[in-house]
């Protein structure tokens, strides 16, 4: 039940930051640009893993620490040295959680509220319990089926968030045409 929620918000936000325009049959993942590579998703697993603070160390990102993590994503770095796209709020920081794209804000919650899945306990992804992106799930010598579920989930939403923010940043988030090159 958990994984088909998922899917459809995975559906959902897609929908939300892109129009697609497939002019011949392409499999679902490539029509709605979320792919990755192995080699993408083991860097952004280790760089989601540098981002839990020692200070914490808790084993999963909080909304600061999912800050960083996108922060260190080469692709982004651009994004993130932008101010043009933000604006300073009352403690100066330019870019704040809030600031992020609504679809990026919402990779955040969907990404921690697999802790039940990954048998942290129910509720666990509620606001009073301070959910977090559980990175330790994603680094398992023999990961279950569950935590191999969860790494893909992660490393989707991880493709998908970069895309928003290069829309972003190229001035457009709502429409996107899908292009294979061969």
């Amino acid at each position: 039940m958990m994984m088909q929620v998922q899917t459809a918000i995975l559906v959902g936000i897609t929908a939300a930051l892109s129009i697609s325009t497939i002019t011949q049959a392409q499999p679902i993942n490539e029509a709605l640009n979320f792919n990755y590579t192995p080699e993408q998703c083991t860097t952004w697993v280790n760089a989601a893993i540098s981002s839990d603070t020692v200070q914490s160390a808790s084993g999963g990102l909080s909304q600061s620490e999912f800050m960083n993590f996108l922060n260190s994503i080469p692709q982004l770095e651009s994004y993130f040295l932008d101010t043009s796209l933000f604006s300073a709020n009352e403690s100066g920081n330019i870019i704040t959680f809030s600031s992020l794209p609504f679809e990026v804000q919402l990779a955040y919650p969907t990404l921690a509220c697999w802790c039940e899945e990954l048998g942290d306990g129910e509720g666990c992804c509620e606001g009073e319990n301070n959910p977090r992106i559980n990175v330790s799930a994603l680094v398992e010598e023999n990961p279950s089926d569950v935590a191999v579920a969860y790494k893909e989930d992660f490393c989707a939403f991880v493709a998908l968030v970069i895309r928003a923010l290069e829309k972003q940043e190229e001035g457009s988030i709502t429409t996107v045409a899908t292009t294979t090159t061969v």
